[in-house]
């Protein structure tokens, strides 16, 4: 299977899996193992707490959540521009 075709099939960013799977054909290149960069922490997870009305809630890329009412996200997108 095609690495864009798993890609799309899944849900992920094509560019993640081929960082993923860069990465494991280094780690087996002889001389060139690495420790990873990062490590898998445990997490909690809450139940969802339903928000306010006034209250938005904007997903960006990469992760990116904004929390607040409209006053304060327009104050911070204008901060950034």
């Amino acid at each position: 299977m095609k690495l864009r075709t798993l890609s799309a099939e899944i849900g992920m960013s094509y560019w993640t899996l081929w960082e993923w799977f860069r990465a494991e054909r280094r780690q087996q290149q002889p001389g060139k193992r690495r420790e990873p960069r990062a490590t898998m922490v445990p997490v909690h997870i809450v139940p969802a707490r339903p928000a306010p009305r006034s209250m938005l809630t904007i997903h960006g890329p990469c992760g990116i959540r904004i929390e607040g009412d409209v006053d304060t996200i327009a104050a911070l997108v204008r901060s950034l521009a």
